[in-house]
């Protein structure tokens, strides 16, 4: 099995852009299943978190180190090993609606190498929370590989946002495609 992972940035007037995915080729490894799918495991569980409004970005952060922590005790490789969630704005920094920023967890076991997912995510108001909660809405609109989750460690919840995150993907994307193809057609 051949796995990278993909990070691509742009830079914008009047912002940036970026995301990364770990992809692989191949029929993957047990170990790179079990971290692939707690690096997904620890995106989800920030992504779909509901925020009280002022939480802090640190706090979010806790959310998503256990699978990652959980993830170099099953390896044996916590003195090799490293997992951290960068978030692209500063822990202290208060979330507030309007924000834009990268969820990036990610898990290195060897020396160079590492599985990420980063999504790019705006802060909104929790639909009827009367303005006391906050989610994440999506912003990159990139597959998840589901060939390498290993979906026995999945709960019924997170197999749920995962095809969430995943529909509307195809309902943005798909008008696209479509009209590229008749156009293509047509010519």
């Amino acid at each position: 099995c051949t796995a990278f992972t993909i990070e691509s940035c742009g830079e914008y007037y009047p912002g940036s852009t970026s995301f990364g995915r770990t992809v692989a080729y191949g029929e993957p490894s047990e170990e790179l299943r079990l971290v692939y799918t707690r690096v997904v495991q620890a995106y989800v569980s920030m992504a779909s978190a509901l925020i009280p409004v002022g939480a802090t970005m640190g706090q979010l952060e806790a959310l998503a180190l256990q699978p990652l922590l959980q993830t170099l005790e099953e390896l044996g490789a916590q003195e090799a090993g490293h997992a951290d969630v960068l978030l692209g704005v500063s822990r202290s920094a208060a979330l507030r609606e309007g924000m834009c920023f990268a969820i990036n967890p990610r898990v290195s076991v060897q020396e160079g190498s590492h599985v990420s997912v980063k999504n790019l995510v705006v802060v909104e108001a929790a639909p009827g929370s009367k303005g006391r909660l906050l989610r994440f809405r999506p912003l990159t609109l990139v597959p998840l590989q589901r060939g390498l989750l290993d979906r026995s460690l999945l709960a019924r919840k997170e197999l749920d946002f995962i095809d969430a995150y995943h529909r509307t993907i195809w309902e943005e994307l798909s008008p696209h495609i479509e009209g590229q193809r008749a156009a293509a057609a047509a010519a």
